[in-house]
């Protein structure tokens, strides 16, 4: 039973590979016998991999249809996004009540970097730098559990985004809020800290960004 466990972990990370690579698409069909031939394993630790990556969110398993990478709708736009924002605030507030001074010094090192990559032109950078940001709000709030969410979460932003060609004008506007976020944080001001990350993160999914995965879809309907 250990051995299956560990063939499935393997198969589970492989499969959240292609997904985030982008090797498997939003809305695509997959099949067991593709994947265990594939990966060179019996369907057991494939189909082990698919209900982890069901309870992710991440595949959806329709026992007439079949198995799907997940699709995304309007509705399902508007739940990531509320549940991010108060995951993220929650987190916040938590960080700043731990300790603010070392949050407030763990944002600024990260904002200056990320205004430092995007001064020479640097847009590569930038999902990392992100990602970083937002993970350190998290890891100063020391709750394991909002966390736990958050990582839930932030898989899929990371996998929608992928999908998207980020403008010079989005990734600058997205480190000016940062920086505003950060400021707040060190001047006290918790309550308009919480309202621009509200914003910031509103801000990133927009009609634009739909609109895109819904012409994504139909081109692989």
């Amino acid at each position: 039973m250990s051995t299956i466990t560990s063939v499935a972990d393997v198969v589970y990370q492989r499969i959240k590979k292609q997904i985030f690579s982008k090797k498997l698409l939003l809305g695509q069909k997959v099949l067991d016998t593709d994947l265990a031939e594939e990966f060179k394993v019996s369907k057991t630790p494939v189909r082990e991999a698919f209900l982890r990556l069901r309870s992710e969110g991440l595949i959806e398993i329709h026992p007439r249809s079949g198995t799907f990478i997940f699709r995304f709708s309007q509705e399902d736009l508007l739940s990531l996004v509320q549940a991010r924002t108060c995951v993220e605030e929650g987190a916040l507030r938590c960080a700043y009540a731990a300790d603010p001074v070392r949050l407030v010094v763990a944002l600024e090192k990260s904002v200056s970097l990320a205004e430092h990559y995007l001064d020479k032109g640097d847009f590569s950078q930038y999902l990392s730098m992100d990602k970083d940001f937002h993970a350190i709000i998290l890891t100063h709030s020391k709750n394991i559990y909002l966390e736990k969410y958050y990582t839930i979460i932030f898989d899929k932003i990371t996998i929608l985004r992928s999908y998207l060609s980020l403008t010079k004008d989005f990734i600058a506007t997205s480190v000016k809020a940062h920086r505003i976020i950060a400021e707040h944080i060190a001047n006290d001001r918790i309550d308009e800290a919480c309202a621009r990350l509200h914003l910031h993160i509103a801000n990133t999914f927009n009609d634009n960004f739909l609109q895109f995965l819904n012409e994504a879809a139909k081109k692989r309907a």
